[in-house]
C-alpha cells in the first residue's frame, strides 16, 4: 500500500519488520484455553488477561484499569479498559475485541490438538485462531507500530478487551452503560467479524437480531414401557418433533408470520453472488443436495430474511435409553431477524406458532433466552469510507460492504451509548475459518493486510 505521510510510512515498516513477533504473541495466547463456558476452568482467562494487560502497559497508556460495576463480582473474568489520549486536532477510535474462546467441541474431530497453534497452507490452526484472539492482536500490533516508530499515536486510543462474549457479555451492559462517558469516541471498531472471502477486505453493515426459545413438552406423568403402552400413549418425542418441523421449511425459513418483516421490502442491493461448489464446499453440503433458491438470492437469504435453526432436541439419550415412551421432550429453537423486526415480538410469534402445532392437552414451558437486536450502519459515513479506503489499500482489492446472518449485541449497544458515532465492524474471519467448529483457523496474509488497514487507519485519524 501507498502511505500517506512519511510517518504512517514509518509505522507501516516497523509493523512488517516485527510482524513475527506479534504472530508469535498470538500463538502464545491460542495455547491458553480460555474457554469461558462452565465448567471449563476460569484460570486461563486470568492468565490470558494478565498477559494482554501486560502488553497494554508496555505501550504506555494514560489510562489503564479493569472496569466493575456494583453487580459484578470481584473475581469476575477482567474487562480491560485502556486510553491514550488523543493529539490536538486528531480523532479518537475505540477497539474492541475478546480473549475467550467457544468449547473446542470433540479433540478427535481436529486435525492436530485445538490449543497448539500448527500452520499449513499459509493458515493458522487453532481454537480462538480467528475469533476472536486474531482481533485482540491486530490491535496491539497496530499501536505498537505507531509507539515504536514515532513514540506516540497519531490518534486517540481507547481498548476494551472482555473475556466472556461467548457466553453472553454477562453483566458488559450494565458496565458499559455505568461508563458510557469513558467510552466517547469518534468511531467504533469490533474486529469479531469478518471477510466476505479469503483476500477480500469487508466492512460488515448489517446483522440480524436473535433470540433462542427454550422449550419442554410434557405429555405423560411417568415413562412408559413401549412394548405395553406404544400405539395407545402419546409419544412426545413424535409431538415435539412434529411441531418443531411445522415453524420452518427444510432450510430453515419460517412458515410462521414475523411481525415486522415483510420479503417485498427486502433492501434492494446488488449482493455477490457466489460460485456454486464454493459455497456448497463451506456450507459442507452433501453430494446431490440442491440449494432451494438462485445463487443470485442466498445472500440476501442470510442477511436479509428470518430463520429457525434447532440447536438443541433431547427425548432420552442414544446408547442409554431403553424400550420407553418418554413424558417430557425438550428443545432450544434458535430465531435470527432482520432489521425492522421486534426480535421479542418474533420470539412471541415463534411460541404462539409451536403452541398452536401440539395438542391443546399438551403441557408446554417455553422461555426465552435474552434477546439480541438487528442493527445497520451508516455505511456512507465518511470514517466509514475512509476505514474502506485503507483496507482497500492494504489488501489490494476493493472493500466490499456486506450484511451478516449473525447477531453482535455490542454493535447495538454501542450505537446506543454513542449516538451518530459510526460503529466499524472488521476482523479476519472468512468462510473457510469454521468458527466455532473444530480446525477453525486463520488465513495469515489477510491478517496482516488487516494490521496493515489498521494501522493506515491510526495515522489518517489524526486529522
Amino acid at each position: 500500500m501507498e502511505p500517506k505521510t512519511p510517518e504512517e510510512k514509518a509505522a507501516l515498516q516497523t509493523l512488517e519488520a516485527g510482524w513475527e513477533n506479534e504472530l508469535a504473541f498470538l500463538k502464545e495466547l491460542i495455547a491458553l484455553p480460555t474457554v469461558s463456558f462452565d465448567p471449563w476452568p476460569k484460570e486461563p482467562l486470568f492468565e490470558c488477561a494478565a498477559k494482554i494487560e501486560a502488553e497494554l502497559a508496555a505501550l504506555g497508556p494514560d489510562e489503564l484499569t479493569r472496569l466493575r460495576a456494583p453487580a459484578v463480582p470481584e473475581d469476575a473474568v477482567p474487562v480491560l479498559f485502556a486510553h491514550w489520549k488523543a493529539p490536538a486536532g486528531a480523532k479518537t477510535v475505540l477497539l474492541y475485541a475478546h480473549y475467550d474462546v467457544q468449547p473446542p467441541m470433540d479433540p478427535a474431530d481436529w486435525t492436530t490438538p485445538p490449543f497448539e497453534p500448527h500452520e499449513r497452507g499459509g493458515r493458522l490452526y487453532a481454537r480462538g485462531s480467528a475469533d476472536d484472539k486474531a482481533g485482540i492482536v491486530l490491535h496491539l500490533a497496530a499501536l505498537r507500530a505507531w509507539k515504536k516508530s514515532l513514540g506516540k499515536l497519531p490518534c486517540g486510543v481507547k481498548i476494551l478487551f472482555e473475556g466472556q462474549e461467548e457466553i453472553g457479555s454477562a453483566n458488559l451492559e450494565e458496565l458499559l452503560r455505568r461508563n458510557a462517558a469513558l467510552l466517547e469516541a469518534d468511531a467504533v471498531v469490533i474486529a469479531d467479524c469478518g471477510n466476505a472471502e479469503v483476500g477480500t477486505p469487508t466492512l460488515t453493515t448489517s446483522l440480524r437480531g436473535m433470540n433462542a426459545l427454550n422449550v419442554e413438552v410434557r405429555a405423560l406423568r411417568t415413562a412408559l414401557h413401549s412394548g405395553s403402552w406404544g400405539g395407545i400413549a402419546p409419544d412426545v418425542g413424535l409431538l415435539l418433533s412434529r411441531a418443531v418441523a411445522s415453524l420452518a421449511d427444510d432450510w430453515g425459513r419460517p412458515t410462521f408470520p414475523i411481525p415486522g418483516w415483510d420479503p417485498r421490502t427486502a433492501p434492494a442491493r446488488a449482493l455477490p453472488v457466489p460460485d456454486r461448489d464454493r459455497i456448497s464446499g463451506q456450507i459442507g453440503l452433501l453430494p446431490g443436495t440442491e440449494l432451494p433458491f438462485p445463487l443470485e438470492s442466498l445472500w440476501a437469504h442470510n442477511w436479509f430474511e428470518p430463520a429457525v435453526a434447532v440447536t438443541a432436541m433431547e427425548c432420552g439419550r442414544v446408547g442409554e435409553s431403553g424400550n420407553v415412551i418418554h413424558p417430557v421432550a425438550r428443545a432450544r429453537i434458535g430465531l435470527r431477524v432482520p432489521a425492522g423486526c421486534d426480535v421479542g415480538a418474533a420470539t412471541g410469534a415463534l411460541e404462539k406458532a409451536l403452541r398452536a402445532a401440539l395438542p391443546a392437552w399438551v403441557e408446554l414451558r417455553a422461555e426465552p433466552e435474552d434477546a439480541a437486536s438487528p442493527w445497520e450502519a451508516d455505511a456512507d459515513h465518511p470514517l466509514m469510507r475512509l476505514a474502506a479506503e485503507t483496507m482497500s489499500e492494504a489488501y489490494g482489492k476493493e472493500t466490499v460492504f456486506a450484511g451478516c446472518g449473525a447477531s453482535i449485541p455490542l454493535a447495538k449497544l454501542f450505537g446506543e451509548l454513542l449516538p451518530g458515532t459510526p460503529v466499524l465492524l472488521t476482523g479476519v474471519e472468512d468462510p473457510l475459518s469454521a468458527v466455532h467448529a473444530p480446525d477453525e483457523s486463520l488465513e495469515l496474509a489477510d491478517f496482516f493486510s488487516g494490521a496493515k488497514a489498521e494501522t493506515a487507519l491510526f495515522g489518517r485519524l489524526s486529522d
